[in-house]
């Protein structure tokens, strides 16, 4: 496995604002986000990527971080396990709760509607045992310097120190071929939300699949 270049660390809560500031620059131009979030998202996308990033890491302790030598993070990964914690679940339905309080019953619906189907997916598509990468971005800026890949590998890593395969849902060609890179294979391509949204990939990595990925 290539050497560490930045180094991964876990989340802080003085992170907070910080990790949902980058997510929402790293999505401002992705496609699944744009959807979900229409017209909200200049104005409440950072709110909501630090609320996931803070029940990733309060109910699962997966939420991770790469620093890049400056003082607040550049590239976000969270991670969820396979059987969801009750007060994961219930922070989760906070989660959506504020999103309608935020964004209106529209885009709160669309959200309740893709992250069920999200769920779905992932019992029915050898995911249900599988550590879930569910975000992660990387700010404009710092982009194509092998963060993300770093934020990949120490996910892949942690799952193989517990014995479980993973899975992720790709938002783009781009993040397909990435992910690819570091084992996964495509399991299916659809149209998510019942046809209505963009197009995703559903997509899992063996547990003792290729491990010398390389660098992005």
């Amino acid at each position: 496995m290539p050497p560490s270049v930045w180094g991964v660390t876990k989340y802080k809560p003085a992170d907070g604002r910080c990790t949902g500031q980058v997510l929402s620059e790293a999505f401002k131009d992705d496609p699944l986000a744009r959807y979900l979030f229409g017209s909200s998202y200049e104005e409440s996308a950072a709110q909501i990527f630090e609320l996931f990033a803070w029940i990733a890491d309060s109910s699962y302790d997966g939420t991770f971080l790469t620093f890049a030598g400056t003082d607040v993070p550049q590239s976000v990964a969270i991670w969820t396990p396979p059987a969801d914690s009750a007060m994961g679940t219930l922070r989760t339905i906070w989660t959506v709760l504020r999103i309608y309080m935020l964004c209106g019953k529209t885009v709160g619906d669309r959200f309740s509607r893709v992250l069920k189907e999200f769920e779905s997916d992932q019992q029915e598509n050898e995911g249900a045992n599988a550590e879930t990468l569910l975000l992660m971005g990387t700010h404009p800026d710092m982009q194509s310097k092998g963060l993300g890949s770093e934020l990949i590998r120490a996910g892949i890593e942690r799952a193989n120190s517990l014995g479980r395969p993973c899975y992720i849902e790709a938002t783009t060609p781009r993040n397909v071929a990435l992910y690819k890179r570091h084992g996964f294979r495509v399991l299916r391509e659809y149209q998510c939300d019942n046809g209505q949204g963009p197009t995703l990939w559903l997509m899992f990595r063996e547990q003792d699949a290729l491990s010398n990925a390389v660098a992005e």
